[in-house]
């Protein structure tokens, strides 16, 4: 049976699409996880300050909109700021200049920052690197021989 070249091309790009189709969801289903944990994180705030355990889903809504119109600000700004310094690209110093009138929030910021260099470096601990799976396996395969020549001295 012969195969004729656009039979091929044209299951390439049937595989091509496939896949792109495949990635397009993906990035709407974790899209969709991020915000359902946005909301989650919303709720789970309102309820501290407060609120209910279940909040009324128009609350979250503007909650929500409120703290992305806050965020996207904040990073235009800042962004902004950085190409009036030379820079083509968004930096902390950037952000910190622009929060430096919200007291609160500027002292806040690098305790925060702290924290987040000290969860990555815990993570860093727990999660063994691909080098150390490695080892783990090696040791493993050691023992298992060591057992081995037991079995067969005995």
């Amino acid at each position: 049976m012969c195969i004729r070249d656009s039979n091929i091309r044209g299951c390439c790009s049937i595989k091509i699409i496939n896949s792109s189709m495949k990635s397009d969801i993906d990035k709407k289903e974790s899209a969709k996880r991020a915000k359902q944990s946005f909301r989650g994180e919303l709720r789970k705030l309102l309820y501290g300050f407060g609120d209910t355990k279940n909040p009324d889903d128009r609350t979250l809504l503007l909650l929500k909109q409120y703290v992305e119109e806050f965020v996207a600000d904040l990073v235009v700004r800042s962004y902004n700021r950085g190409l009036k310094g030379g820079y083509n690209r968004l930096r902390l110093a950037d952000i910190m200049q622009e929060i430096k009138n919200d007291e609160k929030m500027f002292m806040r910021a690098p305790r925060l920052l702290i924290a987040l260099d000290v969860t990555r470096e815990i993570k860093k601990k727990i999660r063994p690197s691909a080098v150390d799976k490695e080892l783990v396996q090696l040791a493993d395969e050691e023992e298992k021989k060591a057992v081995k020549k037991k079995k067969t001295k005995e």
